[in-house]
């Protein structure tokens, strides 16, 4: 807007401080991050930069990630590292005793069942869903279908290393439907 002042524009001798807009992802960008997730007890659990993939890139706001994490993002800027601490209700829930399950097995399924599944082991069921083996007899398997990591407390150190424009549909961005 033109207000018929003339400005200086010019940078001041006086002051050598270069001020920079910060810019936070907004819903429909696409973000970059390192993260290393660790257990109470210190345990590193995943670790972008240890990994063979590298930094990993989602598109803010689509539900892809814990809300506190991405709240967290929202409100970080390129080059900033943040530490975040989720409980077991915020990640992947409270340990649920019910959905542990004895399932009974026939001789052969259980003969069959031990060449290929050790207890401790995690299985993929018929459905889909994944499953801790607890023990396995001859007449009968134990499953555990809680997340693996299901009551535990977690820790993420963030690091948001870019933000770029997502994808867009006549100026709207594109973010996947929650139903």
């Amino acid at each position: 807007v033109d207000t018929g002042r003339c400005v200086d524009r010019r940078p001041s001798r006086r002051s050598s401080v270069v001020v920079r807009a910060s810019r936070t992802p907004k819903q429909g960008q696409r973000v970059s991050l390192h993260y290393t997730m660790t257990l109470s007890d210190g345990t590193v659990v995943d670790d972008t930069r240890n990994a063979n993939r590298g930094a990993v890139t989602v598109t803010h706001g689509d539900g892809a990630l814990f809300p506190k994490i991405a709240s967290a993002l929202g409100e970080m800027t390129k080059g900033d590292q943040r530490v975040v601490e989720l409980t077991p209700s915020e990640a992947f829930g409270e340990h649920d005793e019910s959905k542990i399950s004895r399932f009974p097995l026939k001789p052969e399924e259980a003969a069959e069942m031990a060449k290929q599944v050790q207890p401790g082991q995690l299985v993929q069921l018929p459905q889909g869903q994944a499953a801790m083996c607890l023990a396995m007899d001859n007449e009968s398997v134990t499953l555990d279908m809680n997340h693996p990591l299901a009551g535990q407390t977690l820790t993420f150190a963030l690091e948001l290393l870019d933000i770029t424009d997502g994808i867009t549909i006549f100026g709207t961005p594109l973010v996947a439907l929650k139903l």
